[in-house]
């Protein structure tokens, strides 16, 4: 009941008692529409992989504005602390497909490391799906003379406020997390390795790049392979990339070009990194981590990977998902600028 309708009993004559209780639940519900989202979990966890929205805090562009991200958070069963993977999503071609973006694309991802034994949260950076502030995702240069390293390094930054919070979680060993991301999210997981921040033991990349304009065309290709050598420069964080043969953002030689200039500043530092090229998916095999038919080929080398890391995860026993197109593909998994 609203305070107007509280003043509508009084005028109508309404008893003491009624006026009174009008009152209470008045008070109570503007109370409740004013309460402030806070940080964590936001409501109950659902089906066997205990999906459960989440906000996480982050800086905005300003760097001292307060930020709540959307998230989704994925787990095993049992209460034991287990290694983290943080999955970060792409960017569309169209920046108004932004707010349409929500965690769930995740989904299939989240799967395949729920049942390895890892927690998983997909958050949504600023500016997507639910998450307010300021994307700061624009590129310097514009596409002549793209700085794929500047705007990598400040989407990093996100995706390490969510790794410094997820630490900080009674559910997490928060020495062992692993950063996975798809498309610009993928390029993000490896600015943010190279940071070598504490904590991060390995990179999942799947099908990583920025700066897609369209179909096999890349805002300057070589500003693109430069910034992956950047990025492995000092990185001491393994990891492990993968394309598909039918990639319309990021075609397989330029993966490999990205991945040779990005390999020998981890081989210096004593880290490994590996790419595979998997089969064509459909008319566009960029989002091949979203399909199913996808798994039989990318889930054993992230597996052996996985196993390479040290993380001490212990495999969960989960149904496996559907063999279906997933529920939220409509959700593009992004790649671009």
């Amino acid at each position: 009941m609203t305070l107007a309708a509280v003043f509508t009993c009084h005028r109508r004559g309404a008893g003491a008692l009624a006026l009174v209780m009008a009152l209470a639940l008045a008070l109570a519900g503007a109370a409740a529409a004013e309460a402030p989202i806070r940080p964590g979990p936001q409501g109950p966890e659902r089906g066997p992989y205990r999906e459960q929205l989440w906000r996480i805090p982050v800086a905005d562009a300003d760097g001292s504005t307060r930020r709540l991200l959307e998230a989704l958070l994925f787990r095993p069963p049992g209460d034991a602390r287990r290694p983290l993977v943080i999955v970060s999503h792409g960017t569309p071609r169209r920046a108004e497909e932004r707010a349409g973006m929500r965690p769930h694309w995740a989904e299939r991802v989240a799967a395949f490391f729920v049942a390895e034994g890892y927690v998983v949260i997909a958050p949504m950076r600023r500016g997507y799906g639910r998450s307010p502030g300021d994307p700061d995702e624009r590129m310097p240069g514009g596409c002549s003379n793209p700085d794929y390293v500047d705007v990598g390094r400040r989407v990093a930054r996100q995706v390490l406020a969510v790794a410094e919070f997820m630490q900080k979680q009674a559910f997490v060993a928060g020495d062992k997390i692993v950063l996975a991301g798809q498309s610009a999210g993928g390029l993000a997981s490896l600015a943010a390795a190279g940071e070598n921040p504490p904590g991060i033991v390995g990179v999942v990349n799947f099908a990583g790049g920025r700066g897609s304009r369209g179909t096999d065309d890349v805002c300057t290709e070589d500003r693109l392979v430069e910034a992956m050598g950047r990025f492995g420069a000092g990185s001491r964080v393994s990891s492990i990339w993968l394309y598909s043969e039918n990639d319309t953002y990021f075609r397989p030689d330029l993966a490999r070009r990205m991945h040779a200039a990005y390999a020998p500043g981890l081989a210096a530092n004593g880290a490994r990194t590996a790419l595979h090229i998997l089969p064509p998916y459909g008319q566009d095999g960029h989002g091949f981590a979203l399909r199913a038919e996808s798994e039989a080929q990318w889930h054993p080398p992230v597996r052996d990977f996985l196993a390479t890391l040290g993380a001490g995860a212990v495999r969960a026993s989960v149904p496996r998902l559907p063999d279906t197109t997933p529920r939220f593909e409509r959700v593009t998994p992004g790649g671009d600028r």
